[in-house]
């Protein structure tokens, strides 16, 4: 959510005016950065998240031998006679 410093006119809704005081909310980050730079609203934009989350199309273009890597430095049980496909969904699942 953002505070709104001067009075604009909303782009996309012609009737809506915003005043200094207001909250503008949008999930448009280029549209938000554009307005905090134009000095009409302020607040922080949020960052992008840095965590890595699992993807399985990713594991998918790893070997057996990597994924059981993966695994093991997760500490993460797992049986060697188990598929690639059993031991990528060990690795999204986190070992539960």
């Amino acid at each position: 959510m953002y505070k709104v410093l001067q009075h604009f006119r909303d782009k996309y809704n012609k009737r809506k005016i915003y005043k200094p005081g207001d909250k503008f909310i949008s999930d448009d980050q280029e549209r938000i950065r554009d307005l905090i730079n134009r000095g009409l609203i302020e607040g922080e934009l949020p960052e992008a998240p840095s965590i890595n989350i699992p993807d399985k199309k990713a594991y998918q273009f790893m070997t057996k031998k990597e994924i059981e890597k993966e695994l093991r430095s997760k500490g993460i049980e797992y049986s060697p006679r188990q598929t690639k496909a059993e031991l990528i969904e060990l690795l999204l699942k986190g070992g539960d």
